[in-house]
């Protein structure tokens, strides 16, 4: 495996300091759950309740993260999360203070503290790539997408220490000042002090949302939903073996295989099979009669101000790799098959996040932190109704059928994945700012940040039209010359 690129990603000034510490900052999207879930059945509530505490918790975050995010494209970042942080804090603390019993009033605390929990998420992805130059969003994407499987292995094992080491209310507090203490490192950071309102103007109607967003949340939607059903599908799986503390130990193979292929996606740098597309300076699609695209070397194509964007597998064959992956899971000979087939299942869910943020982020232009808002609002909706359906259908037709069912539904996403592939993650025109199409990362619009220049970024030679008569021009003297 190369690490040159993710050495070149640490070397950007600032970059491993807004990596850390949006990482901390995402700890509680880990915790949260777990704590209010602890908290009230430690304290004499039933698991109903504290389910419909959770579930208030998780439907509040979900309205208003696209919200939020539409507000920081408007105004930065630093107007809106820290304040976000601040309230969620003290909704936790308040959380925490109230009796465990007392279902509607920590009901509706939850509410509060999921309606201002501050979307670091979608502001992070974002801000990426106003960092970096656009031939390395693959490897930031990919690294986004493991660094997320970390914060899920990591904060439910810190919600744990600090049950352990104190009480359940204190793992509710220090979720909440977890949060704060990334979030203050995050927002003072350079780069992100730097950043400002967005550029882009709304028309009479507002803004919309770009074209490819919908198809791009319906994928989140079902793989989410999907790998939920998976994840209970394991653990039930586990009991019926008779095995049920191996559950845990299935689940992390399943997360250092997803792990491992984001760092290898990553690193990689580009796929088996990439192929050059010719695209003009504009961004879009360049046809030359009688030449073609792939025989155009990267030496010509920065000489005639063309450059070749290479592009990875189709975000339909890689979301139709991953649902065959997860339903041969079924077909396991015993645990350990299934652990064998987990990892392996495993190393394609964060390349196929990686292209789906990466498509996020190309097709949002202006708006991104708020698409990616939607993003996770569509992953939040698919992680309940995949917590719901999964444990409904390992109860009703088994594990195994649970599991090719959830390989199935990963399959039911191949349609939306194929038609972004069609669109090919194009910016809406007209939404995008004046650096909307010219090869300038959507989210540097977004912030207005400068972006990272482009590698053919200096001036080149006009390109003649196939047969046009060379244009004549008439000098100080009077006389006629041929243009060259």
């Amino acid at each position: 495996m190369k690490l040159s690129r993710y050495r070149a990603l640490l070397a950007v000034p600032g970059f491993p300091r807004l990596l850390a510490s949006s990482l901390v900052a995402r700890l509680p999207q880990a915790m949260t759950g777990l704590a209010m879930i602890l908290y009230v059945t430690g304290g004499g509530g039933s698991y109903p309740a504290a389910g419909l505490i959770v579930a208030v918790f998780g439907l509040a975050s979900g309205l208003t993260t696209p919200m939020l995010g539409r507000v920081i494209d408007r105004r930065g970042p630093r107007r809106v999360l820290p304040p976000c942080s601040l309230a969620s804090v003290g909704a936790l603390a308040s959380f925490a203070a109230l009796p465990a019993t007392a279902t509607g009033s920590l009901a509706l605390v939850a509410g509060v503290a999921g309606a201002v929990n501050p979307p670091i998420t979608p502001a992070a992805r974002a801000l990426w790539t106003t960092l970096v130059p656009a031939a390395d969003r693959p490897t930031v994407f990919a690294l986004e997408a493991t660094a997320q499987e970390l914060v899920y292995v990591t904060g439910p094992a810190l919600v744990a220490a600090v049950v352990a080491l104190a009480s359940a209310a204190a793992a509710v507090v220090v979720t909440g000042v977890l949060g704060l203490a990334g979030m203050i490192a995050f927002t003072t950071a350079p780069a992100v002090r730097r950043a400002r309102a967005s550029t882009v103007t709304e028309g009479p109607r507002g803004r919309r949302l770009p074209p490819g967003l919908p198809a791009l949340a319906a994928i989140a939607l079902l793989l989410v939903a999907a790998l939920g059903v998976a994840e209970i599908a394991v653990v039930a799986a586990s009991g019926e073996a008779g095995s049920a503390g191996l559950s845990g130990l299935l689940l992390a193979g399943w997360s250092a295989g997803s792990i491992g292929g984001g760092l290898a996606w990553g690193a990689a740098g580009g796929p088996v099979g990439r192929r050059p597309e010719v695209r003009d300076p504009s961004g879009r699609a360049a046809r030359k009669p009688g030449v073609s695209g792939r025989r155009w070397s990267r030496g010509r194509l920065a000489r005639s101000g063309v450059r070749a964007d290479l592009r990875r597998p189709g975000l339909g064959v890689m979301v139709a790799v991953l649902g065959a992956s997860v339903a041969l899971v079924a077909v396991g000979p015993g645990l350990a098959g299934i652990a064998v087939l987990l990892v392996i299942s495993g190393a394609t869910v964060a390349p196929t996040l990686a292209v789906v943020y990466a498509r996020v982020e190309r097709t949002a232009a202006g708006s991104a932190t708020e698409a990616f808002g939607w993003l996770t609002t569509a992953a939040l909706a698919g992680g309940t109704v995949g917590a719901a359906a999964g444990g409904a259908l390992a109860d009703a037709v088994g594990p195994r059928v649970a599991l090719f069912v959830a390989g199935t539904a990963v399959l039911a996403a191949v349609p939306p994945a194929l038609l972004s592939d069609r669109r090919g993650g194009q910016s809406r025109p007209g939404n995008g700012g004046p650096c909307a199409g010219h090869g300038v990362p959507a989210s540097a619009t977004a912030y207005g940040l400068p972006a990272p220049a482009p590698a053919n970024a200096q001036a080149s030679p006009a390109v003649p039209r196939p047969g046009a008569v060379p244009r004549r021009r008439t000098n100080r003297t009077g006389t006629n010359r041929t243009g060259d």
